[in-house]
């Protein structure tokens, strides 16, 4: 998600049973879109929620919408505490996760609409492109068809 979307979520947008978060809004209108959530954010999520069922997940008293609106300086000092050096911003993370859902999925299409991305082309910088895996493929389907000619001559 993006910073402004995640610091804006809502409990009740929380789909906890399918994994998921509901993002009502954004900065298109493909931002408005259903973000699955890992078991480990699961959990995070349920105790920063406690017990409440509706309500900002991370409210704050002194901002006018009634939650964060920017943990910059949160983010900065965790990263300080955990040796992760300045150059890192929050950013990344959202880059990280379209670079690594790329192959692990092979479905651009359904990154894309996780990520909230309104056109496809904002895709390619979490594609980096690995020429093994063309070879890969090429030694799978070229050998599949080459073990059944030798098992079943009939089939071309």
């Amino acid at each position: 998600m993006r910073t402004s979307e995640s610091v804006s979520a809502r409990i009740e947008h929380i789909d906890w049973e399918h994994k998921r978060l509901f993002n009502p809004d954004g900065k298109n209108k493909r931002a408005r879109r259903w973000v699955p959530l890992s078991d480990r954010l699961i959990a995070r999520l349920k105790f920063r929620c406690l017990n409440r069922k509706e309500g900002w997940v991370f409210p704050s008293q002194r901002s006018p919408p009634g939650h964060h609106k920017a943990p910059w300086r949160s983010f900065r000092r965790a990263c300080r505490d955990a040796g992760i050096p300045d150059d890192i911003l929050l950013y990344t993370g959202r880059h990280t996760f379209g670079t690594a859902m790329m192959p692990a999925t092979g479905n651009v299409f359904a990154v894309s609409e996780a990520m909230g991305h309104q056109d496809i082309k904002s895709m390619q910088p979490c594609q980096h492109h690995d020429p093994s895996a063309l070879g890969n493929a090429v030694t799978q389907i070229v050998g599949s068809r080459h073990t059944l000619r030798h098992t079943n001559p009939t089939v071309q």
